[in-house]
């Protein structure tokens, strides 16, 4: 048995119209990354908001004042200081901050740019790792419910 021959592709004829369309791409995700990272925001927002909410309301309404036994009321505030720095940190990315801008240095509006995002990045990432948290808090306080 003899192994097939693997011929080279032949040259695209296309190569410089694909080269164009990924560098159109590339030019879309770097002007919509600020607007992508908003919508995360609000999203985190909205689940952190609704998650709080329905928490504090079951926690109001249940009879577990007469059952904590010590240390028990950290296990059931813990989800809502959790879920409350998640809220803050994912309301940081709409906080305006202000920068100085030379809009005829293509350098500096790069770097205002990347400063822009880097910030906005690390209050997102912020924001959900402890919204994770409040919601593994949550879950802990209705097995320490339960049980």
């Amino acid at each position: 048995m003899s192994a097939p021959i693997i011929q080279p592709e032949p040259p695209d004829p296309n190569i410089e119209e694909t080269r164009q369309f990924w560098r159109e791409t590339g030019r879309e995700l770097v002007r919509e990354s600020i607007k992508s990272i908003d919508e995360t925001a609000r999203q985190v927002i909205t689940v952190a908001g609704i998650l709080e909410g329905l928490y504090f309301h079951a926690i109001s309404f249940s009879n577990i004042r007469g059952q904590m036994v010590d240390g028990a009321i950290y296990i059931f505030l813990a989800p809502l200081v959790l879920l409350m720095v998640s809220l803050v940190a994912a309301f940081s990315v709409f906080f305006p901050e202000r920068y100085r801008i030379n809009i005829l240095s293509s350098q500096g509006s790069q770097a205002t740019y990347e400063a822009i995002v880097k910030s906005k990045l690390l209050a997102m990432r912020v924001a959900t790792v402890f919204l994770l948290l409040g919601i593994g808090g949550i879950i802990v306080a209705m097995v320490a419910y339960l049980t």
